[in-house]
């Protein structure tokens, strides 16, 4: 059995299977402050503007949310666009001003890979037996991680999953062109 777990590169190895996966490779940047006092307890989201946010028990922030940089594959390199960070940190200041007065401690970028219709691929090779594919998380891979492995477990020993994986097929964007240039479902907004 071979499954498919390679993020941004999963495309090229769904490839080598013969699956083909129209999938982009972006560096999804993220900022954390330096302590301040506690404001707000829920990871926040803003509609029409690109932005998350989440403070943690230790009072730093880290914000992120849709701001993407180049990436390299072949040399496994993210970069940082400054410009990008820069409207992320005001989009915060704008819906909570006490995030004027924070201190940026640091930042970094990795390389995510996202699909047309911001969905992950997920289930059996369409062109390989005995292979599985699990990427294409568009940035939300972190969090589906453990059903995700449990879904890919259940596929290997018993064939099937006790949660749908139809949608997410591997051959869903050649079955439906249409998905092949559907916007991002987790696009960010035109900066």
């Amino acid at each position: 059995m071979l499954f498919n777990c390679a993020g941004a590169w999963g495309e090229r190895l769904a490839a080598a299977l013969g699956d083909a996966v129209p999938l982009t490779a972006n560096g999804s940047m993220m900022m954390v402050t330096a302590r301040m006092p506690r404001f707000v307890g829920p990871v926040v989201g803003a509609a029409g503007r690109a932005l998350s946010f989440k403070q943690f028990e230790n009072g730093t922030v880290l914000i992120g949310g849709g701001h993407r940089a180049p990436v390299d594959l072949d040399s496994n390199a993210a970069t940082i666009d400054v410009r990008a960070l820069s409207r992320a940190a005001g989009n915060a200041a704008a819906l909570f001003p006490i995030m004027a007065r924070a201190s940026i401690v640091r930042f970094w970028s990795g390389i995510e890979g996202f699909t047309p219709d911001g969905l992950p691929v997920l289930g059996p090779s369409a062109a390989a037996p005995g292979a599985f594919h699990a990427f294409g998380f568009s940035a939300h891979g972190f969090q589906l991680g453990p059903v995700i492995g449990r879904i890919l477990a259940e596929l290997a020993l018993d064939g099937t999953a006790s949660l749908p994986v139809a949608p997410f097929r591997v051959d869903r964007f050649q079955r439906d062109p249409a998905l092949a240039g559907a916007p991002g479902a987790m696009a960010c907004p035109a900066e």
